[in-house]
């Protein structure tokens, strides 16, 4: 929900690249503005701003003073929110972190669209004739460019909380988590495979060396982490059931049935390029066990900081990945600010750049959920040129990742996800 939520808040934020059209003999506008499915959309930024459109508070109140409060308050109401949060955190670890995490998800886009906008002006009228020294501020239409220069303040100020601070937070969780997720990737797995004896055919032996020697964790850290190497094993090398002995210092796992894996389960990568089939398998597994092993460690973190972020952590196949949350931070704010400057291809070259570069990294822990954000960013550089030259392309953009997203409900399951709940039995067991 969160990535159809992302696409259709950047959807409304590319049809400012619509050019202006007259108005119709109905009155009604011919490009996005007045489209009702735009419409309908917009309110999914979660603004101030629509907020006011929703109720018609400009038709009880006061016009110009309604217009100029919300106009405020959709960039600033989002910041004063997370304020709020860092105060929560202070009386209780790790909820204020948490929250405002998930506040970013809804409101981000929204606020950062906002704040454009504050800093923005009307510099021809609906003809294109340059309005010259009549040039005013759209969401301030009382006021002239060159006035209000509090505006302009507020307005980059914003801009930059949403624009550099912000991403810079996102950028110490990433840099918190290298430090933390050291006890994890100092780790080494090891695995030897039993292929000649009878009864033992296929059994895999995995034990883990840390920086002095095998020995060197705690018993019931070396219990988790071996279950991990086991969870990993199983979801990679065995298809059906198999056997899984935890001994003192190492776990075996034994399958009871041979079934051999299809080819679409070892990546495009193999079949494209030609990947030898067992080094896929053994870089496969040992990645799965570092991410169950990260799983683990934030399972024991008691650091406010690493509780607050769990859960955004656990949405990626390695913490480290978290990166992928500042890419796609800084690109919505600097796609709010070409929409504004009114650069097509810029835009387009932002939206397809991400795209590649998660379909490349490959960073969330879900496949679907890979596949499924590149096409989305892929279906954004399509709307923008809907926008620009035939809203049925825009249209069409968004109809896009449901149908992806339709497609992949009939395949929820993967092998990380069969990797996790097998981590979690054997913990128990």
């Amino acid at each position: 929900l969160a990535v159809l939520l992302q696409l259709t808040q950047l959807w409304t934020v590319l049809g400012g690249l619509t050019p202006a059209a007259p108005v119709g003999p109905a009155g009604v506008r011919a490009d996005a503005q007045g489209d009702a499915l735009f419409g309908y959309l917009e309110a999914l930024q979660f603004t101030s701003s629509e907020l006011q459109n929703f109720l018609a508070l400009q038709c009880v109140y006061d016009g110009e003073a309604v217009r100029s409060l919300f106009a405020l308050a959709t960039p600033l109401v989002p910041l004063l929110l997370l304020i709020a949060c860092g105060v929560a955190e202070v009386f209780s670890p790790g909820l204020g972190i948490r929250v405002g995490l998930k506040m970013l998800t809804v409101l981000f886009i929204g606020g950062a669209s906002g704040s454009a906008q504050l800093l923005g002006c009307q510099q021809n009228d609906g003809a294109g004739t340059p309005l010259k020294e009549f040039a005013f501020r759209p969401l301030f239409p009382h006021e002239r460019c060159d006035e209000a220069l509090w505006v302009d303040r507020i307005g980059w100020a914003t801009a930059i909380c949403y624009g550099l601070v912000i991403p810079c937070f996102l950028g110490f969780l990433f840099g918190k988590q290298n430090v933390v997720m050291q006890k994890a990737k100092t780790v080494l797995m090891h695995t030897t495979c039993d292929d000649g004896n009878e009864g033992t055919e296929g059994r895999v032996k995995v034990w883990l060396q840390g920086l002095d020697s095998k020995q060197s964790f705690k018993d019931a850290t070396l219990c988790k982490r071996l279950a991990a190497a086991a969870a990993a094993c199983v979801a990679i090398d065995v298809k059906g059931r198999a056997v899984v002995e935890l001994q003192k210092d190492a776990v075996s796992v034994t399958p009871t049935t041979n079934i051999s894996r299809t080819s679409e389960e070892l990546g495009v990568e193999s079949l494209v390029f030609g990947a030898d089939v067992q080094e896929v398998e053994v870089l496969q597994r040992h990645m799965m066990a570092q991410m169950l092993m990260e799983r683990s460690t934030l399972e024991e973190e008691t650091d406010r900081v690493m509780l607050g972020a769990k859960q955004l952590f656990c949405k990626y196949a390695k913490c480290e990945n978290v990166w992928m949350e500042v890419c796609t931070k800084v690109a919505a704010a600097a796609l709010v600010s070409v929409v504004a400057v009114d650069n097509l291809w810029l835009c387009i070259a932002i939206t397809l750049g991400m795209g590649l570069v998660i379909g490349l990294a490959q960073p969330f822990a879900q496949p679907q959920m890979n596949v499924l954000q590149s096409v989305c960013f892929a279906c954004l550089a399509l709307a923008a040129v809907g926008f620009r030259h035939h809203m049925a392309l825009a249209r069409l953009a968004l109809a896009v990742p449901l149908v992806l997203l339709v497609l992949q409900l009939r395949r929820p399951d993967s092998p990380e996800m069969l990797a996790l709940r097998l981590q979690q039995d054997l913990e128990a067991k």
